[in-house]
């Protein structure tokens, strides 16, 4: 039979892993809003640069800054060697499934999961013609570093053709290599 104290050191145990849990939770909820938050006021199309790319830093982590700051200069590269004659390697939005990108978000759910977390976030573009809303589902991948949670991916899950597949980590780096050129 167990004694009361271990019986009441797993109860201990227990609780602190589910507020541990609910604080993730919370964290990761709010670092997703906040990336929204920037991307809803940044709104640049392609990979972000200058001040565009400074206002992201604050939300991602140092592995996707520095690889959105590679893409940035690749895709300058990209353009020298074309001499601008070419579209730039990633047009329209760079953060969501769709070309036009998101109007609204709406973070549904999030799970922390070691050494992370995601968060399924709920998008949505409203056609300033008026014509019928496009809605989907992209997932948010967070690390904790420097004191908070900061998107360090994102899982494209728009279902329709001519969108991003995969994560954004992946696209960055196929604009990395395709901005070295042959």
């Amino acid at each position: 039979m167990r004694s009361a104290r271990s019986v009441g050191t797993a109860l201990l145990a227990s609780l602190s892993a589910a507020v541990a849990t609910a604080g993730d939770t919370t964290g990761l909820r709010t670092a997703s809003e906040r990336f929204y938050q920037t991307y809803l006021k940044t709104k640049a199309a392609g990979v972000p640069v200058g001040d565009d790319l400074a206002r992201y830093r604050a939300v991602v982590s140092s592995g996707l800054a520095a690889l959105l700051e590679r893409a940035g200069a690749a895709e300058a590269e990209y353009a020298r060697r074309t001499r601008n004659e070419s579209p730039p390697l990633v047009e329209g939005d760079l953060f969501t499934s769709l070309f036009e990108g998101a109007s609204r978000y709406l973070v549904e759910g999030c799970q922390p999961k070691a050494p992370g977390g995601t968060c399924r976030v709920a998008l949505t573009y409203l056609d300033r013609a008026g014509g019928k809303p496009v809605e989907w589902t992209d997932t948010v991948v967070l690390v904790k570093e420097s004191g908070g949670w900061r998107v360090s991916d994102i899982e494209f899950g728009g279902t329709w053709e001519f969108m991003h597949a995969g994560r954004l980590v992946g696209l960055l780096e196929s604009v990395i290599a395709a901005g070295q050129g042959p």
